[in-house]
């Protein structure tokens, strides 16, 4: 059985083509959500973290997200957007796309 993974990976270059610096910025927003294990070991969430999309590394944003933690949601697709970072989506139906949240798609 094959689960959808819907959501948004940000990637850390900007509309106009520009890489997004610094460039361990995925990375310190991943961690704000991430946990530490009894091992030490950093735990990202499953529903914000590192990712590839097309070989470029990006930071994946599932869409329950809005539901479980609405502010979190919300704060990382503002910072996306405050700085002009590309958004690819994945799986959403059309209807669903950005509501509640004013966001433009970089295609």
């Amino acid at each position: 059985m094959s689960i959808e993974i819907t959501g948004y990976y940000i990637l850390g270059c900007t509309t106009n083509g520009k890489m997004f610096r610094p460039s361990d910025w995925l990375e310190r927003i991943a961690s704000v959500y991430a946990t530490f294990e009894s091992n030490n070991h950093l735990r990202y969430n499953s529903m914000i973290k590192p990712a590839r999309y097309d070989g470029e590394r990006c930071l994946f944003l599932d869409y329950r997200l809005l539901e479980s933690n609405p502010e979190a949601y919300k704060f990382i697709l503002d910072f996306a957007n405050s700085n002009a970072l590309q958004i690819h989506s994945k799986g959403f139906p059309e209807t669903e796309k950005y509501s509640d949240i004013g966001f433009q798609e970089v295609a």
